[in-house]
Formats: structure tokens, C-alpha cells, sequence
């Protein structure tokens, strides 16, 4: 499944990172970043956040559907992906 950032928050590394989903809600999905950082992915319809990326996909579609806490996570080349079922 792929999803492209409409915003990346100041607060957001730019470099390459990893992760773990850490909790998941049905219009937000929070990933828990190996400096312990907290990182926030949020549908399009909310509000920018320093912490957070807004993605092109509409409230509607629940991450709870689409995404697993204890997924990991990594972001490389500015692509970030979440595997695993």
C-alpha cells in the first residue's frame, strides 16, 4: 500500500530512520521511532502537526483496517514503509 505525504512536520527527521507502529486509532496511527520519538500519521482532513505526516488518504479509510501495532517501520530516500501484514 502506498500513500504520498501532502505535509511533513518540522519535527519529522530527515534523514533515514526506523521504527515500530506503536499504537494505532482510526484517524491517526502513532510509530514509535528508535531515538524513542514518537512520529504521528495522519489523514489528509487533520491539521498539520511539528511530530506528525499528513498522507493522501481520506479519514474514511480507518488505519485501523490498513495497519498493525508492532509493524516495523523505516523510512529511506524519503520513502517510508511499514511491513508486515
Amino acid at each position: 500500500m502506498h500513500f504520498q505525504a501532502l505535509s511533513v512536520g518540522i519535527q519529522v527527521p530527515t534523514h533515514h530512520f526506523n521504527g515500530t507502529v506503536h499504537s494505532v486509532f482510526r484517524q491517526a496511527c502513532n510509530v514509535r521511532l528508535e531515538s524513542h520519538a514518537l512520529l504521528t500519521l495522519l489523514p489528509f482532513e487533520k491539521n498539520n502537526v511539528p511530530h506528525g505526516i499528513r498522507l493522501n488518504i481520506s479519514s474514511q479509510s480507518a488505519f485501523r483496517d490498513l495497519i498493525r501495532v508492532g509493524q516495523p517501520v523505516a523510512c529511506r530516500g524519503g520513502i517510508l514503509r511499514i511491513n508486515g501484514p
